[in-house]
C-alpha cells in the first residue's frame, strides 16, 4: 500500500509503547534493544502503522448485518449460546481419614442409603449421620464442572427424586439426591442479540483480517519474483557486457 505514516505519528507509536512497559528502559531490557537499535524499532513500528492502516481500512467494507443474518448466525453457533444444564442436589458424606474400619463404615452408609430409599427425609437423616454441617446439606444448583469429578459423574446421570448407590471419593463416601433438573437449553435469539451481533462482528473482523494476509503474502510473492526477474536481466546483461542501465541497441 502506498500510505505511510507520519514520522510523528511513529515517535508517538513508540513512546505509547514505552509506556505499555513502564518506560524506556524497562521497554528495552524486556525486548533485550540495545544501543544503536532505533531505527530498527522505527522501521518496525512503521510496519505496524500500515499493517493497522490496512486493516482498518478493510474494516470499513464490512456492512453492518441484517437481522436475518445475526438470526441465521445464532441458529449455526447455537452450541454457544446454550445455558448449560444444571442439577440440585442433596448429599450426605462420611469422611474415610478418621476411619478405622472402611468396610464398616460403607456398610453403615449402605444401611443408611436403605433407609432413604424406604422413604425416610434425606434431610433429616443427613442431619444426623453426614460429617459435613447442615448448611452444606442441600448443594443448590450447580453445572458441570462446579463440583468434583465423582460426584458429578453420578448427579447427572440419575432423575430427579434419585437416591445414588454409595459411592467413594479421594476424601471418602457419599449418597447423593437430586431434587431438581435444569436441562440444557438454547437461549432465544431476543436475549443474547447484543452478543450475536459482537460475536458476528468479530468474525467478519477475523475474515477480512485473513484476506489481508493473504493478499499481503501474495504481494511479497509478487514482488520476491520481479525482483529475481530483474535480477535475472541485470546478471544476463552483465554478461553480454551490455550496460543494464542503457536501453537495449537491438531494437535499432
Amino acid at each position: 500500500m502506498d500510505w505511510e505514516p507520519t514520522q510523528e505519528a511513529v515517535t508517538e507509536a513508540i513512546a505509547k509503547l514505552h509506556q505499555d512497559y513502564g518506560g524506556e528502559e524497562a521497554f528495552r531490557a524486556s525486548v533485550g534493544m540495545g544501543e544503536g537499535q532505533e531505527a530498527l524499532l522505527r522501521a518496525q513500528m512503521v510496519g505496524n502503522l500500515k499493517l493497522d492502516q490496512l486493516l482498518n481500512l478493510s474494516y470499513q467494507d464490512i456492512e453492518d448485518p441484517a437481522e436475518e443474518t445475526l438470526r441465521s448466525f445464532h441458529q449455526d453457533h447455537a452450541r454457544a449460546y446454550t445455558k448449560e444444564g444444571r442439577v440440585r442436589a442433596l448429599h450426605i458424606f462420611k469422611s474415610m481419614r478418621q476411619a478405622e474400619d472402611r468396610e464398616g463404615l460403607f456398610k453403615e452408609c449402605c444401611r443408611v442409603r436403605d433407609r432413604l430409599v424406604q422413604g425416610e427425609d434425606f434431610t433429616e437423616v443427613a442431619q444426623s449421620f453426614s460429617d459435613k454441617p447442615a448448611e452444606e446439606i442441600d448443594l443448590g444448583f450447580f453445572k458441570r464442572g462446579d463440583l468434583m469429578d465423582e460426584f458429578e459423574y453420578v448427579a447427572f446421570s440419575m432423575q430427579k427424586g434419585e437416591i445414588s448407590p454409595v459411592f467413594s471419593s479421594y476424601h471418602g463416601f457419599h449418597i447423593a439426591k437430586v431434587e431438581e433438573i435444569e436441562a440444557s437449553v438454547v437461549r432465544p435469539f431476543e436475549e443474547v442479540r447484543e452478543e450475536v451481533s459482537k460475536d458476528w462482528w468479530q468474525e467478519a473482523r477475523d475474515e477480512s483480517l485473513k484476506k489481508v494476509i493473504q493478499e499481503l503474502k501474495a504481494q511479497a510473492v509478487i514482488e520476491e519474483i520481479e525482483e529475481a526477474e530483474e535480477a535475472e536481466k541485470v546478471a544476463s546483461a552483465g554478461s553480454s557486457g551490455e550496460d543494464p542501465t542503457e536501453p537495449s541497441a537491438h531494437g535499432h
